[in-house]
């Protein structure tokens, strides 16, 4: 029921982040840009507009916002007086939202695996192959962790739905000023938009073939694991609120 619950309260943002991601996957796929100097096949401008481009950072915002909701948000909309009369702990209740959230994240990167290869079909392309969209998917799901639990962070610090939105604006674009240090420059595994393209990444197989070549588990498993501190630091934030 709690599965249930936390659907309900989401359904509506993550179907509207899926209708938006097919909606400029479709466009970008089956209208690609006119390219009069001819320096990209069809294959490099599909991996620069989905991989590298604005299907990734579409994808980045769309999974900040799945992260929104809570029990700040049902204050904010007088209903946490409901949920908290549950009979279950707030630990449930925010586990089983973060779960329901990741799993929505998830879907929502392996639509262009699942839509790549019908939308290239109609306009009269190949895509390479459904198992290299399929790994792209995979990175996807593991940096799309901490992006979702930095939204969720968020919104259990920041009360209302447009001050919360903004507030994961404005620290996505922090993270992208801060990209720019020279730091940064040095350690570019740190850079989660890198990671997600394969831009400057050993397991990328360069500009030709625009494909992996292996999966990065260890940095997708230090992700993940932040993810968890981040996601462990909302719950602590959450038992502790005083309603």
């Amino acid at each position: 029921m709690l599965c249930y619950k936390a659907w309900r309260e989401s359904r509506l943002g993550f179907l509207l982040s899926v209708a938006a991601l097919v909606f400029f996957l479709g466009v970008y796929t089956m209208f690609p840009r006119i390219d009069p100097l001819h320096r990209y096949t069809y294959t490099q401008e599909t991996y620069l507009i989905t991989y590298r481009g604005a299907v990734r950072n579409m994808f980045i915002v769309l999974t900040l916002l799945l992260g929104m909701g809570g029990l700040l948000r049902e204050r904010s909309h007088h209903a946490v007086g409901f949920t908290l009369a549950l009979p279950v702990s707030r630990f449930k209740l925010v586990a089983t939202r973060a779960g329901v959230g990741v799993a929505e994240m998830a879907v929502l990167a392996l639509v262009p695996a699942l839509l790549l290869p019908v939308f290239t079909g109609l306009s009269h392309h190949t895509y390479p192959s459904f198992a290299q969209a399929l790994q792209f998917s995979a990175v996807w799901i593991g940096c799309g962790t901490i992006f979702f639990a930095a939204g969720f962070f968020l919104s259990s610090v920041v009360s209302g739905d447009y001050p919360t939105a903004a507030a994961c604006l404005i620290c996505l674009f922090a993270y992208l000023m801060v990209l720019n240090l020279d730091f940064f420059e040095r350690f570019p595994s740190l850079d989660l938009f890198n990671v997600m393209s394969g831009e400057r990444m050993p397991y990328f197989s360069g500009r030709d073939t625009c494909a992996l070549t292996y999966l990065p588990w260890r940095t997708l498993l230090i992700i993940a694991l932040l993810a968890c501190v981040v996601l462990s630091a909302a719950r602590q934030i959450i038992e502790r609120l005083d309603f």
